[in-house]
């Protein structure tokens, strides 16, 4: 079974999960730091990605992979089909519409998500509101919080890769 996404290292290790290849990349480069840099702020930053993920990117994935038409027939990963459930997909839409009602509360007044260094997390929480526009959703209105840190955010080099 081909690798579809993966890194793969020059010693012939290959890494095909998300966090692998961000603990590697961590470890290998540093800088810039992107999970903490001391022990508050690494845990801060692992518990909101861990939350970003649960319930935002899970919800996302939900609503997504069971109503697109272009992957009919592959709702799940891997190398088994699976078809989609649209009962699943509307499930998946309303998670996503509260959890992107709470990024508000997340970012409040800080400049990212979890406080004043750029993380894992605003990464993370970035992919997963881009990702709502496909399913015609987004941020709310009137969060203005929350609209602030996603022009910066989004504003960044790296976004645009």
């Amino acid at each position: 079974m081909p690798i579809a996404r993966c890194l793969a290292l020059d010693d012939g290790t290959i890494l095909t999960s998300t966090a692998g290849i961000r603990g590697y990349l961590e470890a290998a480069y540093p800088e810039p730091n992107l999970t903490g840099r001391t022990a508050v702020e690494k845990g801060r930053v692992a518990d909101l990605q861990w939350r970003i993920e649960m319930e935002g990117m899970m919800a996302m994935s939900e609503a997504l992979r069971n109503s697109a038409a272009r992957i009919q027939g592959r709702a799940l990963t891997g190398a088994v089909d699976y078809e989609q459930i649209p009962a699943l997909a509307e499930r998946g839409r309303a998670r996503v519409e509260r959890f992107l009602d709470g990024v508000e509360a997340m970012i409040g007044d800080k400049p990212f998500a979890a406080g004043d260094h750029y993380s894992v997390a605003d990464i993370d929480l970035l992919v997963v509101v881009d990702f709502a526009g496909w399913i015609k959703m987004g941020l709310p209105e009137g969060a203005s919080n929350a609209r602030r840190w996603h022009a910066a955010v989004s504003g960044r080099p790296s976004a645009k890769l």
